[in-house]
C-alpha cells in the first residue's frame, strides 16, 4: 500500500500512550519507533555537548570515537555512534525542551517497544537503546514543571492544525497511511479498526470493525 510523504515523525493519536500505539498500522508503528528513537537519541547528543555537524565530525572521528563514546555513551547498545540525521527536526527539539518532553517521548518509545513485541512475537531492533535510556543517559535534561505535556503541533500541516491537537494527528494520519484504503492499511495487523478510523471514514457494518 502506498504512503504519502509527511513531515510528522511521531504519531500521536491518543493521550493513552498503549492506545495511541495500538491505533498506528503496522507501518506507522514502525516510523514513529524510528521518529521517538531519533528524537531520543538527538536529546542524548545535545545534552551531552554534541550540537553541530562540525562538533560530531570531531568527537566522532576515527582518532577520537571511542574515547567520545566511553566518555559520553557509556554502555550504547549499537555498532554506530549516534547521528545528527534528524538533529533539527522539530519531533527532536520538542524532546529536548524539557525532562517532561523527553519522559514523554521515552514512554511512548516503550509503549510502542510493547506493541511491536505484542504483534510481531519478538523484539524490536530499538529495544536495547531503551534500556540504555534507563540506566546511563545522564539525568541533565532540566523539567520545566509543567503539569501536562504539549505535543507538537507545529510538525502537522497547516491544514491540519487544530485546537484538538490529537484530532489534528488523526486527520494527517488518515491522510498519510489510510489515503488508498483504510481497511487495507489495517489487514495485517492483529488490533481492530480504531473507532475513529471507523467514523471517519463510514466504516460501521464493516466484516473487520467489532
Amino acid at each position: 500500500m502506498k504512503h504519502r510523504q509527511s513531515n510528522v515523525q511521531i504519531w500521536f493519536l491518543d493521550r493513552d500512550l498503549a492506545k495511541s500505539a495500538e491505533y498506528l498500522t503496522d507501518h506507522a508503528l514502525e516510523k514513529t519507533l524510528d521518529g521517538c528513537f531519533a528524537a531520543l537519541s538527538c536529546a542524548a547528543l545535545h545534552f551531552s555537548g554534541v550540537r553541530s555537524k562540525k562538533a560530531h565530525a570531531f568527537l566522532f572521528s576515527r582518532e577520537r570515537r571511542a574515547d567520545t563514546m566511553a566518555r559520553l555513551f557509556p554502555g550504547w547498545p549499537f555498532v554506530k555512534p549516534p547521528q545528527l540525521r534528524y538533529y533539527t527536526s522539530r519531533a527532536s527539539r520538542w524532546a529536548r525542551a524539557c525532562r517532561e518532553n523527553f519522559d514523554y517521548a521515552k514512554s511512548y518509545f516503550d509503549a510502542l517497544l510493547q506493541e511491536y513485541e505484542y504483534r510481531r512475537g519478538r523484539r524490536h531492533r530499538l529495544a536495547g537503546f531503551s534500556d540504555w535510556v534507563d540506566s546511563d543517559m545522564p539525568a541533565v535534561i532540566p523539567a520545566a514543571g509543567i503539569a501536562e505535556v504539549a505535543l507538537p503541533w507545529k510538525n502537522l500541516s497547516l491544514k491540519y492544525r487544530r485546537r484538538d491537537v490529537i484530532e489534528g494527528y488523526r486527520l494527517q494520519y488518515a491522510h498519510v497511511f489510510l489515503w488508498g484504503d483504510p481497511l487495507e492499511a489495517y489487514a495485517s495487523s492483529p488490533r481492530e479498526v480504531p473507532e475513529f478510523v471507523v467514523r471517519m471514514f463510514g466504516l460501521e457494518g464493516s466484516s473487520m470493525v467489532t
